[in-house]
């Protein structure tokens, strides 16, 4: 079971790269690498499937919880709807 700083060397994987094909933002993958924010479940699951399971939705238990750690809210990269006229 690796983490997702883990998985993200050993694949050679960016950040900005990993982000944009799971349609998140490249901060939010940077917080979550350095621990400082626990993802959503529904992000904790999206990452499993990017990774082939090799960071797995149980992993995010595994980190030691910081009383000022942020938790994703599931902050995609999507663009506003342009109103309608």
């Amino acid at each position: 079971m690796a983490t997702l700083r883990h998985h993200l060397e050993t694949s050679g994987e960016t950040q900005a790269a990993f982000a944009q094909r799971i349609n998140i933002q490249q901060g939010t993958v940077s917080k979550l690498a350095r621990g400082v924010m626990l993802p959503s479940l529904k992000l904790a699951q999206k990452i499993e499937r990017a990774t082939d399971g090799q960071v797995p939705v149980s992993s995010w238990n595994a980190i030691d919880t910081n009383p000022n750690q942020e938790t994703s809210h599931d902050h995609t990269s999507q663009k506003p709807a342009s109103d309608a006229a």
